[in-house]
């Protein structure tokens, strides 16, 4: 043993590269959300049979609303 105490071998310069790598990947996750979000507003609406069948979903896929002509 040395006896200088290095730790881990983790000097300023990694802990710099690791909390900069947090901090990134902190905001990726919030433009994640946000994009989450925008999908979560969004309408998607798609039709069939020249407009005797209509579907809407959100940008997530999710249904919204199906709408079904009586002359179908």
């Amino acid at each position: 043993m040395t006896g200088k105490g290095q730790g881990f071998g983790f000097g300023l310069g990694k802990m710099r590269e690791l909390a900069d790598a947090f901090k990134k990947a902190q905001q990726v996750q919030e433009g994640a959300k946000r994009l989450q979000e925008e999908l979560e507003q969004m309408e998607i609406q798609g039709e069939s049979g020249g407009g005797l069948v209509k579907v809407v979903v959100s940008g997530n896929q999710e249904p919204r609303r199906v709408e079904i002509s009586p002359n179908a």
